[in-house]
């Protein structure tokens, strides 16, 4: 990341997110700085799809699944810029502004579509009824959710039971570790959305429509052999698993009760990650604690629970898709009287 004279040149997706971070903590003065993205090669969306009618060539049913994509960006350009999700907001200059460009690579099914343009044209944009701190807030959360690795990656752990994916072949496997390996990571940009969602609402419709286009260019994707969406290569197996399930949706939820703490990460960014077991239950959970206050505060707690194995009480905030949870936070843990 390249700072000068008020202009803040974003190179990587790191980047990205140390700017969303710094824009919640009120560290940048939203007002004196420029967002350059002409140096963010990483903003696109690329697609690769493999089998034996894929030759340079594309089915209805997969293209159907490219314009969703399309709609649902245009929403959120239109939630954000003009403060309704109807795309008819949206002029037909604009939409061709914002409009996404394929290059088909010679010899294969392989799409890649440029996005820098796109969302320099979203940022140059007047949005009615919003700060600049919110305007810079919603152009960052449409860079990572719909041309970052998150976006795809989150549809994925939402919507896979990992349980049976590990049992079926063994590039599924391999993308089921690429899931358990990145989920730390995770956890720690779900937690800088979640804060970004409480200040700016449509943050959250940012997140929802993204899911909602991974699913359509996955559910479009019949007959593929192996689909890779970003960089992420997803089987067959995977994609009838993900196909034949009903889409999710998540709920806040509140947990409460006595869980024994299992593990403890403290390697992560921001705050530390602790897995906690359920008392009496089989349930596991993996929560965060990021705000350093009350990381300082549980710490002792979660300390002698570690060592002593004895349970603590504990309060738990999460988003449950089925039987997981996600995007876990601690809120409360104390050890009980005697």
């Amino acid at each position: 990341m390249i700072e000068s004279s008020g202009r803040v040149f974003i190179e990587t997706q790191d980047d990205a997110w140390d700017i969303l971070k710094r824009l919640l903590e009120n560290k940048i003065d939203p007002d004196k700085t420029v967002i350059d993205f002409s140096k963010s090669d990483w903003i696109n969306f690329h697609l690769n799809y493999k089998g034996s009618i894929f030759k340079q060539t594309l089915t209805p049913s997969v293209m159907s699944g490219i314009v969703e994509y399309q709609r649902l960006l245009y929403q959120v350009i239109a939630l954000v810029t003009k403060g309704d999700p109807k795309v008819t907001r949206l002029t037909d200059v604009e939409k061709e502004t914002f409009e996404l460009v394929f290059k088909v690579n010679e010899g294969s099914t392989d799409l890649l579509a440029r996005a820098q343009e796109v969302i320099d044209a979203i940022s140059g944009k007047v949005f009615d009824n919003m700060t600049s701190a919110h305007k810079m807030i919603c152009v960052l959360a449409i860079a990572l959710m719909f041309f970052g690795h998150l976006g795809f990656q989150t549809y994925l752990e939402n919507n896979l039971e990992l349980s049976k994916i590990s049992a079926q072949t063994g590039r599924d496997k391999q993308l089921t570790d690429i899931i358990q390996q990145l989920a730390p990571s995770r956890a720690e940009k779900a937690q800088l959305l979640d804060e970004a969602s409480e200040a700016v609402p449509q943050v959250q419709d940012i997140r929802d429509k993204s899911e909602e286009a991974f699913e359509g260019i996955v559910k479009t994707a019949g007959g593929v052999d192996e689909l890779s969406v970003q960089g992420v290569r997803v089987g067959a197996e995977t994609i009838r698993t993900l196909t034949q399930t009903t889409r999710r949706q998540a709920k806040k939820v509140t947990l409460r009760g006595r869980f024994t703490v299992s593990n403890v990460d403290t390697k992560v960014k921001s705050g530390f990650l602790i897995r906690f077991d359920k008392v009496g239950e089989d349930l596991s959970i993996t929560a965060n604690i990021a705000d350093a206050l009350l990381a300082e505060r549980y710490r002792k707690v979660i300390e002698r629970a570690t060592f002593s194995k004895r349970p603590i009480n504990v309060v738990i905030t999460a988003r449950q898709v089925g039987n997981s949870y996600l995007d876990a936070k601690v809120l409360k843990a104390s050890t009980p009287r005697k």
